[in-house]
């Protein structure tokens, strides 16, 4: 049997090789996924930590507890807190790399040995940390001893604070009267050095030398044989323990049992009650929200992808057992029993597939890598890159793939196992309607999306706050596009026999040969040629969604982002004010200094530059009513002259509204929500205020729903889970007139540049600006395109365009190659009833209008209807919680460009092949088949 399969495999060695194509694509795209994931959430859970420690300077990965150790306690919580923090890396499944232990006495006064008029009674904490040594750099002195002197003297060592806040020289000599060495003498302790952090980035300060301005530390040996041991006298002590973990040990798939875990020991330890949660807690949580998004969100994506898999192996095996009838029939007329013709095409299915594995696997991780490298839609940049590993998941997945492979190509085997060679030549005058036909399957689906997208529509608040939440949708939602572009596909198949017809009934009369050859075998084969035609038809509508997905997340998003900004970059300096006069004065008024602001035009790429300020406030309305707003003063000529709005966003252009209060000094431009929710007219006159209560009038010239830098609705969880909407009031006016008003206040420079914003941060450093916050556009762009969703779903949408058009193309040349083969006989008659060449090859050209052209209408059609209908509903996943600018589909006409050149250049191969095989056709071999 296996030699039997060997020559088999041989003999149709071109179908042998798509069928290996696509059990090739199937296993590697369904390894990319766990690869991608696994490698993406490792980068992402890595990005958290980091995002995390550079916006609030410390370390998240540790977990810390003090306690009081009180006087005649027998040190046991200090023993227990000892033995908790060794066994803790275990239970949290963590690794440590890094535990500082501090030890000090509570309220211990010190004396100084020196005869100083300013040195009285210091109340100073006597304290150890342990392996100080090792972490600390002496500025001054020397480090202090590990034993007890001679003379019964301890060496300590104190910060630069230190010294200078409780006054202490180098040298001196403390003795505290309320701490007793074991012998019941009064403690002496004398100042030998003083010492700095050895490294900023030393994770061992936790908190930073200068915090301990109240504190001297002696050796660790030294405090446990005074404080510590059995004979030392009793003192109340406070110990603190931080134990910090390597966050970049920690993987993706340990997070679950981390949260679980560290919300045991919180609960049920024996320090639950003085445990406060640590602050990793929180960085995992965010992680696990992201991820159950991107989870679904991903996966739901490449479904598509796998229905055409599928769709590909069936058709490229069901081609094949077409052109095997005649084995089977023959095979079954002598004796082979169903299971045994079965067998045979099960072990050569296992046998392609097996072969697949390894490939199939080297082209998942390459396709990893592309989507880990793809910063938009079929765009690709270098960037770090992923850390792929091979998880148990993987193999999951490809057993997955494998089973399905085999499935496909199976399937089609039990038709054509139980037809004996009657059976075939009663097939040739009985023609059955299609199963989906009978059933109906293309309306149901079309009824399944369309009630999909009215659950959309209807529930459309529900799924913002589920998204804001970080919870995933429905996978129905998500589905409804898919079925819809399979339905829609189907139906228009139902469709086509029936325009054939009619065109046909219009035409025929007016018919040359050729042509009236092409209508009557499109008629007669048209179950045939429907499943390339459905193929066609998904890869094309296929296509044109995803496309118009990919590109209109990533452009929202990026819209939006842009929108939100203002400007390619925003700064505010720390502008000095007279803050500490105020603490002598409280009547002063304050006043801010104004920093250079011509300096910011220096650099030769900065193509426009404004001051804008921004502030809180509030505006009283009603009779005792006051709402919260926002303020913005801008220079109207500057601020046009920066910021621009997209068209139809507003009812007037833009340039008109500033024009309009440009003419009066007065003049302000008001939310919409101004208008809606406190019934404010054009014309009005407004007093608004200020935080600390001082006023500005001003006169509303017109009503914005959108503004640069504005965003309409605040978004926010409570506590108790439920999501809170509120609106945002902003009243816009002239800086000039709130200066007038309020004084020079602290604004921002709102700056475009003609070029990348590298520059600027040179300029900062050179210019020595002290910078209280800044928003770099073209920073956060970059940083909006690695974002693991976006970065994601790019690089799915792109690899499931370009192995839709690869499936498309390898399909459809192959099916219409062997499909001229199998026709050899009727073209031969043809030929001998004295039709040319070329009429046949007018006759085929014809056949690809009804099919190929067809087809490419048809899924041009579907794919702009569905992706109208269900793009908004997918980019709701993406943006629900900080989305201002109103959704625009966008539709890149070079992905068009592409999609239809790789079409279109399909049927003209198709047509060369054709023709070349037409152009060899031998009448004689042809009508020799036919006595054959």
């Amino acid at each position: 049997m296996f030699r039997f399969l060997l020559q088999k495999l041989v003999h149709k060695k071109w179908m042998v090789l798509c069928l290996l194509i696509g059990n090739i694509l199937m296993i590697a795209v369904a390894s990319s996924y766990p690869l991608y994931q696994t490698a993406s959430f490792q980068k992402m859970l890595d990005d958290e930590f980091k995002e995390y420690m550079l916006t609030n300077n410390t370390w998240p990965a540790k977990m810390e507890l003090s306690i009081t150790e009180e006087r005649g306690s027998g040190l046991k919580n200090l023993k227990e807190a000892i033995a908790f923090f060794e066994n803790l890396p275990e239970k949290l499944g963590l690794e440590e790399s890094l535990l500082v232990s501090h030890y000090h006495i509570i309220d211990s006064k010190a004396n100084s040995t020196m005869n100083r008029d300013d040195s009285g009674q210091k109340k100073i904490k006597l304290g150890t940390m342990l392996d100080l040594k090792e972490h600390v750099e002496i500025l001054y002195g020397a480090m202090y001893q590990d034993d007890i002197l001679e003379n019964g003297n301890i060496e300590a060592i104190v910060s630069l604070s230190g010294l200078v806040e409780k006054d202490l020289l180098l040298g001196e000599t403390l003795f505290f009267e309320n701490i007793l060495d074991p012998m019941g003498e009064p403690v002496r302790v004398t100042i030998v050095g003083v010492f700095t952090n050895d490294s900023e980035e030393d994770l061992y300060w936790q908190e930073t030398p200068d915090s301990f301005v109240s504190e001297i530390f002696i050796a660790e040996e030294v405090f446990e044989t005074l404080f510590l041991s059995e004979n030392s006298k009793s003192h109340t002590i406070k110990a603190g323990w931080s134990q910090l973990y390597d966050s970049e040990k920690i993987r993706s798939e340990q997070v679950q049992d981390i949260q679980t875990s560290t919300k045991d020991i919180l609960r049920n330890s024996y320090f639950s009650k003085v445990l406060l949660a640590p602050e990793y807690v929180t960085v995992l949580a965010n992680y696990l929200e992201k991820v159950n998004r991107i989870q679904v969100t991903l996966l739901i994506l490449q479904v598509p992808l796998f229905v055409l898999l599928c769709a590909f192996l069936f058709m490229i095996s069901n081609q094949m057992l077409q052109m095997e009838q005649n084995e089977i029939s023959l095979l079954k007329s002598r004796g082979a029993k169903k299971a045994q013709i079965i067998g045979i095409y099960l072990y050569q299915s296992i046998i392609l597939t097996l072969i697949s594995i390894l490939p199939g696997l080297f082209l998942g991780m390459k396709l990893c890598e592309l989507l880990g490298s793809a910063n938009a839609f079929l765009e690709f940049v270098q960037r770090r890159s992923l850390s792929i590993t091979i998880v148990p998941t993987v193999y999951i997945y490809v057993a997955f793939a494998m089973v399905l492979s085999i499935l496909m190509t199976i399937l089609p085997v039990f038709k054509y196992s139980k037809v004996t060679i009657v059976h075939l030549k009663q097939d040739l005058f009985h023609k059955k309607t299609p199963l989906w036909k009978r059933l109906f399957l293309d309306l149901i689906l079309l009824g399944i999306s369309i009630y999909g997208y009215y659950s959309y529509a209807r529930n459309s608040g529900l799924m913002i706050n589920q998204i804001v939440k970080g919870q995933s949708l429905d996978p129905l939602l998500y589905m409804s596009s898919s079925l819809f572009l399979l339905g829609g596909g189907l139906f228009m198949l139902r469709l086509q026999p029936l325009l054939i017809q009619l065109l046909f009934i219009i035409r025929r009369k007016t018919l040359r040969p050729a042509a009236f050859a092409a209508y009557l075998q499109s008629i007669r084969s048209k179950n045939k040629q429907q499943f390339i035609m459905l193929f066609m038809i998904l890869t094309v509508a296929l296509g044109i969604f995803q496309g118009t997905v990919a590109r209109t997340i990533i452009k929202n998003a990026e819209r939006n982002l842009i929108h939100q900004t203002g400007a390619d970059l925003v700064i505010q300096e720390v502008w000095k004010d007279n803050s500490a006069m105020l603490k002598i004065d409280p009547t002063a008024t304050l006043t801010f200094y104004e920093p250079d602001f011509d300096k910011y035009r220096k650099p030769e790429q900065v193509t426009s530059i404004t001051k804008v300020f921004r502030d809180s406030g509030y505006i009283n309305y009603g009779k005792k009513n006051q709402e919260s707003i926002s303020i913005m003063g801008i220079h109207t000529k500057d601020f046009g002259e920066n910021t621009e709005m997209e068209e139809g966003l507003l009812p007037e252009p833009y340039f008109k509204y500033l024009n309009d209060i440009s003419q009066d000094e007065n003049g302000i431009l008001a939310s919409m929500n101004l208008k809606t929710q406190m019934d404010y007219q054009i014309g009005d006159e407004v007093l608004y205020y200020l935080q600390d209560g001082s006023d500005a009038k001003g006169i509303i010239y017109g009503f914005f729903e959108y503004w640069p830098g504005y965003t309409p609705k605040e978004i926010t969880i409570k506590s108790d889970g439920l999501v809170d909407t509120k609106d945002n009031y902003l009243i816009v006016g002239h800086l000039s007139t709130m200066q007038n008003n309020w004084g020079i206040r602290p604004y921002e420079v709102w700056m475009n540049f003609d070029e990348k914003s590298d520059f600027i941060y040179e300029f900062i450093e050179e210019e020595k600006i002290n910078v209280k916050y800044y928003v770099d556009t073209n920073m956060e762009l970059t940083k909006l395109r690695r974002d693991p969703l976006f970065q994601g779903t790019n690089g799915v949408l792109t690899m499931s365009f370009l192995v839709i058009l690869l499936l498309c193309t390898v399909g459809y040349l192959i099916y219409w190659v062997l499909s001229i083969r199998s026709r050899d006989l009727l073209f031969g008659v043809l030929r001998a009833m004295g039709m040319s060449k070329w009429e046949i090859f007018q006759m085929l050209f014809h056949e690809q209008i009804f099919s190929g052209v067809y087809s490419i209408l048809a899924g041009s059609f579907i794919g702009i209807l569905g992706s109208r209908l269900y793009v908004p509903m997918l980019q709701t996943a993406y943006a629900a919680a900080n989305q201002v600018l109103p959704l625009k589909l966008i539709t890149d006409k070079q992905d068009l460009v592409q999609l239809f050149s790789v079409v279109f250049g399909v049927l003209l191969t198709v047509m060369f092949i054709l023709a070349v095989i037409i152009s060899k056709l031998n009448i004689t071999k042809a009508l020799k088949l036919g006595e054959d």
